[in-house]
């Protein structure tokens, strides 16, 4: 059994290995990924067992070979690269944008390419709507009272009426909105060419007990699961969270050198344990050959 094992621990470390560089391909292929973050590969070894008659010695057992324990994701903190859209939001810090998609299912993303759409929503690259609040009424009416802080069970798709005024004393206001913008704790204000200006709403940033528990569901966004506990919402700088800037995304945390050491070290241990599996096929060969 001894050397037919050795063929099954040789191919134990090609597996490993094999993904270990499917992993790092991964990340270097989205070196360039709006807040892209890097994941990482835990080694195991695989069940030993006792060799011969000798079970209570420690000294005589033999492992099985290797596997992947676990592909985490590393979510420090990405560069922040200046844009030219206000629209364009980066975390800097701890949290995730929450965004529904058109059939209601919820999403949770550090990728913050935002943009209004036709009807005056935010939404994302696609379509999806960013969650916060903001008024319940197309127009704001004087005495102005800002919205309310997003919390889990208060959050909503966020849409501003860019094309409605606002009243004074039940008088409508024709003026339109001028220009918006976007502070540090995600609260979004617009300007009136009068010189008004109103806070319309604030996003909602979502922060976990276990962050590295959420899933992976492409196009930057991710799922809640059981590990990684519920979420609680609230405003950015406020509980820990990090900080929103405009005119800003944030970049991959992929570190290329370190991929590419990454990649040169697996590759050596790719081809060391198939080195074994010849070694061992060599061995057993020269067994057949005895009788001969």
């Amino acid at each position: 059994m001894g050397l037919a094992n050795s063929l099954y621990i040789g191919v134990s470390g090609l597996n490993s290995y094999g993904n270990a560089l499917s992993v790092v391909s991964d990340n270097v292929a989205n070196a360039n990924t709006t807040a892209f973050k890097a994941s990482s590969v835990t080694f195991g070894d695989m069940v030993a067992y006792a060799i011969g008659n000798n079970a209570a010695s420690a000294k005589a057992q033999q492992g099985q070979g290797s596997m992947i324990r676990d592909v985490s994701q590393i979510f420090s903190q990405g560069s922040l690269m200046p844009t030219e859209s206000n629209t364009d939001l980066a975390i800097a810090g701890t949290g995730f944008f929450v965004v529904d998609s058109p059939n209601d299912s919820r999403y949770f993303t550090r990728d913050g390419r935002f943009h209004f759409d036709a009807d005056g929503y935010l939404v994302d690259s696609d379509g999806n709507r960013v969650q916060g609040t903001c008024h319940t009424s197309q127009n704001i009416t004087l005495p102005y009272t800002d919205p309310a802080d997003p919390t889990n069970a208060n959050i909503d798709d966020i849409q501003l009426y860019i094309n409605d005024g606002y009243y004074i004393d039940g008088a409508a206001q024709t003026t339109r909105i001028q220009s918006i913008s976007i502070d540090r704790s995600g609260y979004i204000h617009a300007y009136f060419p009068d010189g008004n200006h109103f806070i319309l709403a604030k996003i909602g940033l979502a922060t976990f007990p276990n962050a590295q528990g959420l899933q992976r569901d492409g196009n930057n966004l991710y799922i809640r699961t059981s590990k990684s506990g519920d979420y609680t919402v609230g405003i950015g700088q406020s509980n820990g969270r990090g900080s929103i800037y405009d005119y800003t995304l944030e970049q991959s945390n992929v570190d290329i050198g370190r991929e590419l050491t990454n990649m040169i070290i697996y590759q050596a241990a790719f081809s060391a344990n198939a080195k074994t599996i010849t070694t061992a096929d060599q061995m057993i060969n020269t067994l057949i050959n005895m009788t001969r």
